[in-house]
């Protein structure tokens, strides 16, 4: 599979993708109808950018442990398993948002609007949703909160907006949502920027001569990680709440995304693709040496999410015949389960868990 980097910073492209042995990209899904390609750096003239300590060596190495063989988790070892995964799926013919009740819940579809709605995320205390969606303008994706039941959706964000809000996090406390955007004119990319949950307030968070994007908060509200690509691939920052005093913690010749914090602060997982497939790893927010806690199989998992308790990893995986499916696995051990069971070239991605 080879990456097409989107050269648009004002008009998307389509990613294609075919499935090889070498996957070099599958940040974004396949088809014009699914969510936005992954931002990349366009070429522009030099800006003032706050200093950048790198944390990492060029060649960061990962901790050795054996590699299990996987297998199939059992209704034993789902107890414990709880709380509601919300996820983007075209099981419909249409990106909508669903949502399934953990251990063995069916999924259930929340939005039925005849535009994408994809990515969803949780407040902290699962009552709303917050999602990207194109049903005003299908060139143009906004953000949208709804009722966890898929009730009273209604546009974060007022006013005509000829470009793209997306891939949203909601801060720890309830108080504020972060997301990316390309209106910035000047940088002609995706910056980060921040509003509060009732849509008032919003102003920049992170902006730069590359793309920032793939945002997502410190447990303790304290801290922001997301992806740059300013030095040509796509690497895992770290930085204060406001954007501030910003650190690289991966460097590599390779792509990271969708960085997510553990519970408890101690980790960040996040998808690579440094050894040919898409693979899930974990890193200190510090950075230094990185775990890779995808299984040992010929697939692609991306878009993982951390359950409330930390134990368990739900994401998206192409390891059945290549249809893309929401699995869960234990951060630890040598086991998964497929949660999604939907039909042929169906796409399932972006989960999100809450209690």
């Amino acid at each position: 599979m080879r990456y097409e980097a989107p050269r648009r910073r004002l008009s998307f492209l389509v990613i294609g993708m075919v499935i090889g042995m070498l996957s070099m990209a599958i940040l974004s899904g396949c088809g014009g109808k699914e969510e936005p390609p992954p931002p990349t750096l366009t070429p522009l003239p030099p800006t003032p950018t706050p200093q950048v300590v790198a944390t990492t060596t060029a060649l960061q190495s990962p901790l050795t442990s054996p590699l299990p063989t996987p297998k199939t988790m059992t209704t034993e070892n789902l107890k414990g398993v709880s709380g509601h995964i919300a996820f983007h799926s075209e099981e419909s013919g249409n990106f909508d948002i669903w949502v399934m009740d953990l251990p063995d819940g069916e999924p259930r579809q929340l939005t039925t609007a005849p535009a994408r709605d994809i990515e969803p995320a949780w407040s902290p205390d699962g009552a709303h949703i917050v999602f990207a969606s194109g049903r005003d303008d299908p060139e143009n994706l906004q953000l949208y909160v709804m009722n966890a039941d898929g009730s009273q959706a209604h546009p974060l964000l007022t006013g005509v907006r000829p470009y793209d809000n997306w891939g949203p996090a909601w801060s720890p406390d309830g108080q504020y949502i972060a997301f990316q955007t390309n209106r910035d004119v000047r940088t002609q990319g995706f910056d980060l920027y921040v509003v509060r949950a009732d849509g008032s307030g919003e102003k920049p968070l992170v902006t730069g001569p590359g793309n920032q994007y793939h945002v997502s908060w410190s447990p303790d509200g304290k801290h922001i990680v997301y992806v740059d690509d300013t030095d040509g691939d796509g690497e895992i920052y770290v930085a204060n709440a406001d954007g501030s005093q910003p650190r690289k913690i991966t460097d590599n010749l390779s792509n990271e995304a969708y960085p997510r914090w553990s519970p408890d602060g101690r980790w960040i997982l996040f998808q690579s693709n440094r050894d040919g497939l898409w693979r899930l790893y974990i890193i200190p927010p510090e950075g230094g040496d990185f775990e890779m806690v995808s299984l040992p199989i010929l697939a692609n998992d991306v878009m993982g999410t951390w359950s409330p308790d930390g134990k368990y990893i739900a994401f998206s995986s192409d390891r059945a015949e290549h249809d893309w499916e929401i699995y869960l696995m234990p951060l630890h051990g040598d086991m998964w389960k497929r949660l999604t069971f939907h039909f042929p070239q169906i796409k399932d991605r972006y989960p999100a868990w809450t209690r």
